[in-house]
């Protein structure tokens, strides 16, 4: 099948990324702006895929993050080494298998003849040719991989410079993951001294002066459009639809309005694909390539603000509709990682994974239209009970150091569990999560932190258990204590010892006793260095 030349418009290419046939080979589509931040990932790529055994150089990343902008800088960088030109093929509006190759022949001039299959016509047309050939966004047509193989395998002079959100998977193939671009250090951040070292604030700024040329950094913006860098996690095309708002805001206004990352000046520009847009539009066209199972689960792990580890992914994965029976949730998880959807980073020595807080951001909105949000934040919210009380009890014995830092690093999705449970009609439950991590607040030193919470549990949870009430009031005096409020110790204290008198067996009541030596002890010397981790 050969595609006629009145279908160009279903293809979706721009006017400036058509590419345009010439005697001498093939012109690289040309782009309206200059690449920023990226010379390093430039010369990075353009060094691979100029060796000779590389035959195929895949950049993969999440949606927005540059990778056709990329690709076309590096094409341009080797372009003289290929004697028969580059070929850019658009494959974004292509979701038919049988359409990828007709897509490459028809940007190449090849048509096929008589009973040859398309495949071989075009191989025959690429054999002994020096030619590297882009193929742009193969994501959805991932499944034609194969093809790719066998046309590699029967042209020796071809390179292919492939962009995709998931790697091909094939053996010819060199990954090469495009990250967001550098961020801010938080310290100069908060600091507000001007980050010219950035590239993401240097993104900014430029596309910020294509609508307002008098724009400037300087120290009075200078933190606050660091900051919307930072919100948008560094991806280039959220800050270039962010910058758009220039025309008609200050960094300081913009950055104060910037209250979801999906509508960020939600029409970009007109020549841009469709899919590009909006933040939305662009993770959408990703979410909508999963299957069931991976759509369930990637919303799902939504709900969690600070990483999750893979217990924690297996709590959700079953809450809100059944997901269809299919893959582990481990294969699922490592399935959106290849996808780009999830980062999987190493905490400790242990896996963890975490979303980019603009795509997480989509699939909060998505898990709330499947009208799942309150039975996940359940499930999550259950287990961040039984991991605290875990630790509670591991803090006293061997590893204390193993579980303090597994608790900082679910510190983000513990502050989110409680205050959930707390304003959701769940506060028993957020009593227990709030009095199991005393111990981990009073050894980080989140002593005021900590108190607030306790309180604040104790406060709205007044119709919770006695056993509950007992336990809290004794470790919001143990963190008072830690404190140095010793009046306020003491009423903790006795108020748990009288709830454990009625309510309670010998070590309930033995505990508030406890408290209230070691206070009396230690206002009648110098407070002693912290000690949680032997107090009750």
């Amino acid at each position: 099948m050969t595609l006629q030349p009145s279908s160009l418009n279903s293809l979706d290419l721009q006017p400036s990324a058509l590419p345009h046939p010439v005697q001498d080979g093939l012109r690289l589509p040309l782009h309206p702006t200059r690449l920023v931040g990226r010379e390093h990932e430039v010369a990075n790529a353009s060094e691979l895929l100029g060796r000779s055994p590389v035959r195929l150089l895949t950049l993969t990343g999440p949606g927005g993050v540059g990778k056709t902008r990329l690709a076309l800088e590096v094409a341009a960088e080797l372009v003289d080494a290929f004697a028969d030109g580059v070929a850019f093929v658009n494959l974004a509006p292509i979701h038919d298998l049988a359409l990828v190759v007709p897509t490459v022949a028809q940007v190449l001039g090849v048509r096929g003849g008589g009973s040859e299959a398309p495949a071989s016509t075009l191989i025959e047309h690429l054999r002994g040719r020096r030619m590297l050939l882009i193929l742009d966004n193969f994501e959805q047509v991932v499944e034609a991989a194969p093809i790719v193989a066998g046309i590699l395998a029967s042209c020796p002079d071809l390179k292919v410079l492939a962009t995709s959100r998931v790697a091909l998977n094939i053996r010819a193939e060199h990954v090469f993951p495009v990250a967001p671009l550098a961020l801010v250090d938080p310290v100069r951040r908060t600091a507000g001294l001007v980050p010219d070292a950035s590239p993401a604030v240097t993104l900014f700024v430029e596309r910020s002066r294509a609508v307002r040329p008098n724009f400037a950094l300087t120290t009075k913006n200078a933190s606050a459009v660091a900051e919307i860098c930072a919100r948008v996690d560094g991806l280039p095309l959220a800050i270039e639809l962010a910058a758009a708002g220039i025309r008609i805001l200050p960094p300081e206004a913009l950055l104060a309005r910037l209250h979801s990352r999906m509508d960020l000046f939600a029409s970009g520009p007109r020549d841009l694909p469709a899919r590009h847009r909006t933040m939305r539009d662009a993770i959408a066209w990703s979410y909508d390539l999963l299957d069931q199972n991976e759509q369930a689960l990637f919303r799902r792990l939504s709900i969690f603000a600070g990483g999750f580890s893979l217990d924690a992914a297996e709590t959700v994965a079953s809450a809100g509709v059944e997901m269809a029976p299919g893959p582990s949730t481990f294969n699922v998880v490592a399935s959106l990682v290849t996808q780009n959807l999830v980062i999987q980073d190493s905490v400790a020595g242990q896996a963890r994974f975490r979303m980019l807080e603009t795509i997480r951001e989509f699939g909060l909105e998505r898990l709330d239209a499947a009208g799942e949000t309150s039975l996940v934040r359940h499930r999550a919210t259950t287990w961040c009970v039984m991991l605290a009380e875990e630790a509670e009890q591991e803090l006293i014995r061997g590893e204390q150091a193993k579980w303090l830092d597994r608790l900082e690093a679910e510190q983000d999705n513990m502050r989110e569990a409680l205050e959930w449970s707390l304003t959701c009609g769940q506060a028993e439950t957020g009593l227990r999560l709030a009095a199991a991590l005393w111990r981990y607040w009073s050894a980080r030193g989140n002593l005021r932190e900590g108190y607030s919470w306790l309180e604040c549990a104790l406060a709205r949870g007044s119709d919770a258990s006695a056993t509950q009430r007992g336990k809290a009031l004794h470790h919001l005096g143990n963190l008072a204590i830690d404190l140095g409020d010793y009046a306020a110790a003491r009423n903790h204290y006795e108020q748990s010892l009288i709830i454990r008198q009625n309510n309670g067996g010998p070590s309930e009541i033995a505990e508030p006793l406890n408290g209230l030596g070691l206070l009396t002890f230690y206002r009648g010397t110098m407070p002693l260095p912290n000690d949680s981790m032997r107090r009750a």
